[in-house]
């Protein structure tokens, strides 16, 4: 009588490079507790795809044709609630992070990463966790750490960052008040505080003039 095999998690991958697919497929296959549940060249095909054949994992790229990464995420968080949304991609500046851990992302890793740290990233996702890689985690930091200011503006509170960050994300007022555990109206205060010490009148000024 054979052992019970442990079961395997179902990891799909969702980029437009067909050497890209090409090699992670045979890294997940090669893996002892890993499997490569399906290949897809974009979110559309994903949507579908995922029906007949459910992960645990996806993996996203984020810049692709039709559909970008960023913006599909919403899209397989609502179809596929259970599935865990992996960002895999070459692209680290602050608008491509923020968008994505915004729009659903459970983690966010580059494709400079050795192979070992994707699987350990994988797994680390489906235990609870929020790999990063070591740039990114760099930036999202430093974002925060960094004072909004000039010598003509005072510096904005660690809150007023926030939602600053979490808007320029794409999350808008009711998104950005859901993600702080905060009120629509309270939100509307912070950004009136904003207007006033930075001397603007829109939101477009204000991202505008503390764009990192």
């Amino acid at each position: 009588m054979t052992p019970t095999q442990p079961c395997r998690l179902r990891v799909a991958i969702i980029d437009d490079s067909a050497d890209v697919r090409t090699a992670i497929r045979n890294l997940l296959n090669a893996a002892p507790d890993m499997t490569c549940a399906g290949v897809y060249a974009g979110i559309v095909p994903a949507l579908s795809g995922l029906i007949n054949a459910p992960a645990d994992l996806a993996l996203v790229d984020l810049r692709m044709p039709e559909i970008d990464g960023s913006t599909g995420l919403p899209m397989l968080r609502s179809l596929f609630p259970d599935t865990q949304l992996l960002v895999l991609t070459m692209f680290q500046e602050d608008d491509d992070i923020f968008r994505a851990l915004a729009n659903g992302a459970n983690g966010y890793l580059l494709k400079s990463d050795p192979p070992e740290s994707l699987l350990a990233g994988i797994r680390d996702v489906v235990s609870g966790g929020a790999p990063m890689s070591p740039a990114i985690a760099r930036r999202v930091v430093q974002t925060f750490q960094r004072p909004l200011q000039s010598p003509d503006n005072p510096v904005l509170t660690p809150r007023e960052l926030a939602i600053l960050t979490l808007l320029r994300a794409g999350r808008g007022y009711k998104g950005t008040a859901a993600d702080l555990s905060i009120s629509v109206d309270t939100v509307r205060s912070h950004i009136r505080s904003i207007y006033q010490k930075l001397r603007v009148h829109s939101l477009i000024e204000a991202l505008a003039k503390t764009r990192p």
